[in-house]
């Protein structure tokens, strides 16, 4: 039986060490494992008031010289991944590029990344003339990353400004986001049976921000609770963090439900109550204001939303990221 991946496990314990080498690329790590090795790299941006996010990724495996990769931004609630505005996500593109100068890179589709201060400020750039879109945004650190224990994964909260035209139409960037980095674990595309877990980002402010990965708590009648039975609702919590005023702090339970559109699987909510180490209970909620299902390898099925999150009279925005496996899928076509 192929072990879960670190993501859908409970990760605990210390908060992890950032150092500015993981920006780049770890050949290290190739000897020991298989295919199936993984770096991520992930940033995007979004114009909440016109419903528009954007989902910029970049997924290597080291092993099999390849990377897969693009952009796809959309507006409002889309049913497939192709209907977004502009979507040209690649699966099948040499690792030739990110070799060469990582973490500055371009992909066959003009997608850009580049490293403008280290571990600090990146440029993402993109142009379809075909479509009339394009975007050049600038993406600061607001904070220092977060590490989850294990040291091969973090998040970073940053503010992003620039430009966006989309379908001819222009908008400006001026807003925030979580990038994430990944890298020297494998990340098998087996069909898991396990129910959906989602990644979950909300910032409101330079002074707070929220981090949760969790699945549905199964004490609260999630719509998944028949089809895995014998989940066991310790292990909801994979990861999290918030940040007040500078000061992180891990998140040690969590309580979540989603509300999902039964005829198209996109979540459309979930209310969420989560205890920190400092025993301070935080209750958010989240509205799905645009989303489109990607399917990052075919065994999975991921909404990638834009959420409004409400929490103590303020409103952010982030990603809601739900990762959906065949079981639950068919249980639910």
């Amino acid at each position: 039986m192929t072990e879960q991946p670190y993501f859908m496990n409970p990760n605990f314990g210390s908060f992890g060490t950032y150092v500015v080498e993981d920006e780049g690329l770890h050949p290290s790590f190739k000897a020991s494992t298989g295919p199936d090795l993984t770096e991520t790299h992930y940033f995007g941006f979004s114009v909440p008031e016109a419903s528009i996010h954007a989902i910029l990724y970049a997924w290597h495996h080291p092993n099999l010289g390849a990377v897969s990769g693009g952009v796809n931004v959309f507006q409002g609630v889309k049913s497939h991944a192709p209907g977004a505005e502009v979507s040209d996500y690649r699966y099948f593109m040499s690792d030739k590029t990110f070799i060469e100068d990582f973490p500055n890179y371009r992909l066959d589709n003009g997608y850009e990344v580049q490293m403008l201060e280290p571990g600090r400020k990146f440029r993402t750039t993109f142009r379809d003339d075909g479509r009339n879109s394009a975007f050049d945004v600038t993406h600061t650190a607001i904070h220092d990353p977060v590490v989850w224990p294990g040291d091969k994964h973090f998040e970073q909260v940053m503010k992003t400004e620039g430009e966006l035209v989309l379908r001819g139409k222009r908008y400006a960037v001026d807003g925030y986001h979580v990038r994430d980095r990944s890298w020297g674990q494998p990340r098998p595309e087996n069909p898991f049976a396990v129910p959906p877990h989602s990644w979950m980002t909300a910032v409101f402010g330079d002074d707070l921000a929220f981090h949760l990965t969790a699945t549905d708590d199964p004490a609260r009648d999630p719509i998944w609770k028949n089809v895995y039975p014998d989940f066991d609702g310790a292990q909801s919590v994979k990861f999290g963090w918030v940040i007040i005023d500078g000061q992180k702090t891990m998140i040690k339970s969590a309580s979540k439900l989603t509300e999902y559109d039964r005829q198209t699987l996109m979540p459309k909510h979930s209310d969420i109550l989560v205890v920190d180490e400092r025993n301070k209970t935080h209750r958010l909620r989240a509205t799905i204001v645009a989303g489109t299902p990607m399917h990052y390898w075919h065994n999975t099925r991921i909404p990638i939303c834009l959420a409004r999150w409400e929490y103590e009279g303020r409103v952010g925005w982030g990603d809601f990221q739900d990762v959906q496996y065949p079981d639950f899928v068919l249980a639910n076509s």
